[in-house]
């Protein structure tokens, strides 16, 4: 990475943090620009040239995390019903868990669960409107992230491991 991208993540992640830092003293909807830019210690410009509202900051945060979940491979590589990929999904939920559990405790986790929706659906195609499988995905990713939840809240004490095959075997995967 060049040192005017490595600047620029190093900005956007500070921004960031100054956000979730807010969002534990406020609700979102009350945080100004100006109060965020002031925690974050960056100008108002470097706030516009990479977001375009506080709202954006969450988005922009979740698909990052979507992108590096893939890890340069395609959608059709990713079996999301795999014992790998359930462990991979754990693993994140534990690496962005401060965000996830800020979002979630800030009211936003439906933001986050509808993205995760989205990112699934446009990975694993589009069911027919008259299929019944056209639930599939909500189903798989509600229970995903409500048992991610209740991990993350209760201090992610058990491996990654171990929750996916849980979750695995709750939801008949295995």
């Amino acid at each position: 990475m060049n040192k005017k991208k490595a600047a620029n993540a190093a900005v956007k992640l500070r921004i960031t943090d100054a956000l979730f830092e807010l969002m534990k003293e406020k609700d979102i909807s009350d945080i100004t620009i100006t109060e965020l830019i002031k925690r974050a210690g960056v100008a108002r410009a470097s706030f516009y040239r990479n977001y375009s509202s506080k709202e954006d900051i969450l988005i922009v945060l979740i698909h990052h995390a979507f992108q590096s979940f893939l890890d340069g491979r395609t959608a059709e590589e990713i079996d999301f019903k795999n014992f790998e990929n359930v462990v991979r999904g754990f693993e994140y939920f534990k690496k962005y868990g401060t965000y996830v559990l800020g979002l979630y405790r800030s009211n936003y986790a439906t933001v986050l669960l509808e993205e995760l929706n989205q990112f699934h659906a446009e990975i694993t195609g589009t069911m027919p409107a008259s299929s019944m499988d056209r639930y599939a995905i909500n189903v798989y990713m509600g229970a995903l992230f409500n048992t991610a939840i209740a991990w993350l809240n209760g201090g992610a004490k058990e491996s990654c491991e171990d929750m996916a095959k849980f979750f695995m075997e709750r939801i008949n995967i295995i």
